[in-house]
This record gives structure tokens, C-alpha cells and sequence, in this order.
């Protein structure tokens, strides 16, 4: 745990997302959320507790999850992304609740494009709305932009890029989202397979629960 005597400045909280999408198959979203202090000799290094989060959505939730373009399923990694920071930041367990700054990191440049569009709405929400034609973007770009603001509230300097990047927190966000992605894919696969054969498929466990898992530094 740092120091409260340090300044809230020199701490940043650092959440990379990946997403791993397949239309129409599968979609991946793996997330590693770490708090650096940037004047360390070491900034890579987490201050707390490293968190990890990862989901998986098999296409027949596609609907529900409003996640039937690559757009929307970066859109959704972002919301799950936020939520995590917005929890740690609100906090006061955490001795973090007034964190310098705070950055989401897409670690893959097919978000690029996205990302573009989200800080455009952030910048001029509600009135950009208006020039949205699917309701369905509109959902989900109205729900991004509100997390974005829930989190400025604890963290104003809070900042949306895509960088390809080595971090090793990266790399293991990029691992998750593509390990949920594939199983996703596979099971639905193994899914039709069973419905062809005449054999009713196995319950399995409810598909809304991530998998969560925080690990020490």
C-alpha cells in the first residue's frame, strides 16, 4: 500500500482492455487494472493489488449485450473497464479515492476507430447524439459516456487512447479476452453440434458472471 503522503497527483490508475470479437461466434473482453506512481524509479510496477477481469459472450446473448458490431463490443469492454475504476477510485478502502489521474488503454489498434467516435460524444454529448441514426449506438454510446463521467467525478484527468504496447499488463489483457473469445466461439460450436445430434445441450453456469481474480504484485 503507498504512502498517503505522497500527492494524489503522482498516482495513476491504469486499466488495458482487449477485446477479441468473431461476428456472429463469440466475443472476448479481458481487462488488468494496476495504480502506478509514475515518479518511481519502477512505474510499471502496481502500488495495489493487481486486478484482473475477464468475460466471455456466446452469440445469443449478442442481443441482450447490444454487442452485434465490432463497435459495440469495444463499446462494451470500455463499460466493464470503467466500472472497475470507478469502483476502486470510490473506494476509501483502498487509500486510493483521490487518484491523480486515470487512464483506459485499449491494447489493440482495431479500437482505434471507436475511440475516436466515444471521446467526439464525450465532447459534445447529448446534443452529438441527435446525429446517430441506429438506437442501438445511441444505447450504448449514451451509457459510455455516462461511465466516462462517473469516473471524471472521482478522477478528473481521466484520458481514452489505443496504444500497441509491450506492458506486460497488455499483453495479459490481449490473453484473457482472446481465451474467453475462443471458448465462446467453441461452445457455440459444440452447441449446434448437440441441437444437429438430437441431444440436449448440458446446463451450464449462468453466462453473466465474469470470471474475477485479483493476484499480488
Amino acid at each position: 500500500m503507498a504512502n498517503r503522503d505522497s500527492t494524489a497527483a503522482d498516482f495513476v490508475l491504469v486499466s488495458h482492455v482487449a477485446v477479441d470479437y468473431v461476428h456472429a461466434q463469440g466475443l472476448g473482453i479481458g481487462i488488468v487494472q494496476q495504480v502506478i506512481r509514475e515518479s518511481a524509479r519502477t512505474p510499471t510496477r502496481s502500488i495495489i493489488k493487481v486486478k484482473k477481469q475477464k468475460y466471455g459472450f456466446k452469440p445469443q446473448y449478442f442481443t441482450a449485450e447490444n454487442v452485434k458490431t465490432i463497435g459495440r463490443a469495444h463499446m462494451l469492454g470500455l463499460l466493464h473497464t470503467l466500472g472497475l475504476a470507478c469502483s476502486t477510485t470510490a473506494d476509501p478502502k483502498s487509500g486510493f479515492s483521490q487518484i491523480g489521474s486515470a487512464r483506459v488503454v485499449f491494447a489493440s489498434p482495431a479500437a482505434a476507430a471507436t475511440i475516436r467516435l466515444i471521446k467526439h460524444h464525450i465532447e459534445n454529448a447529448p446534443e452529438s447524439l441527435e446525429d446517430v441514426i441506429s438506437a442501438d449506438d445511441q444505447m450504448i454510446i449514451k451509457r459510455v459516456v455516462a461511465a466516462v463521467r462517473k469516473l471524471a467525478k472521482h478522477v478528473p484527468a481521466t484520458s481514452i487512447d489505443v496504444v500497441a504496447s509491450k506492458d506486460p499488463a497488455a499483453v495479459k489483457a490481449v490473453t484473457m479476452a482472446e481465451q474467453k473469445g475462443r471458448k465462446a466461439c467453441r461452445s457455440r460450436a459444440r452447441l449446434a453440434q448437440q441441437y444437429a445430434s438430437g441431444r440436449k445441450p448440458k446446463a451450464r453456469a449462468p453466462w453473466w458472471i465474469p470470471t474475477i481474480s485479483i493476484e499480488p504484485t
